[in-house]
């Protein structure tokens, strides 16, 4: 696994043009997924995958990532941890978290090297809860998979977010 700081995502991103980044919304049972633009300024909707972290395998996800990278020029992953009121991941979360990278991995040697950020989730699920308070009631079966998507959407935009605001300082400019 390749833990990256954001400052190192920011260089990544900096020194390869037109790579994106996949952002991951990871629970117990399922993983949002989303994925930026090739200018790393908009994260989408990608997909979502119903896999239980205590599978002893993550062929699903590594799929799913596999193609990302092979297919769509994924160059890091966003996974999204929360953080507790001292700013440190929560010890459960760490080890969840973990342990599915670690899962991943394994299930594809190749996503091996793939730089890793987590990045702060904190408030994740009641942004996205009451983004879609105002649609009209769906059944679980519909609004999970969309809850899981835009979950994953909300953790990269942050992270894309905070690149943005990076390269501002760093610049002295808004870029276009």
């Amino acid at each position: 696994m390749n833990l990256v700081s954001l400052r190192e995502l920011a260089q990544l991103v900096q020194a390869n043009k037109g790579g994106r980044l996949l952002g991951l919304d990871v629970g117990t049972s399922s993983v949002g997924v989303a994925i930026s633009d090739t200018v790393c300024r908009i994260a989408h909707v990608h997909s979502a995958i119903y896999e239980k972290l205590d599978s002893p395998t993550m062929v699903k996800s590594a799929a799913v990532i596999e193609n990302a990278v092979s297919n769509e020029g994924v160059i890091g992953l966003v996974v999204g941890s929360p953080l507790d009121k001292s700013g440190r991941e929560p010890q459960k979360d760490v080890l969840l978290h973990r342990l599915y990278l670690q899962r991943v991995h394994e299930a594809s040697r190749t996503l091996a090297g793939l730089p890793t950020l987590f990045f702060d989730e904190s408030n994740t699920t009641q942004i996205v809860n009451s983004s879609l308070r105002h649609m009209a009631p769906q059944p679980y079966a519909v609004m999970k998979p969309l809850k899981d998507k835009l979950s994953a959407v909300y953790i990269l935009q942050g992270c894309l977010d905070e690149l943005a605001r990076m390269r501002e300082e760093a610049g002295g400019h808004r870029e276009e």
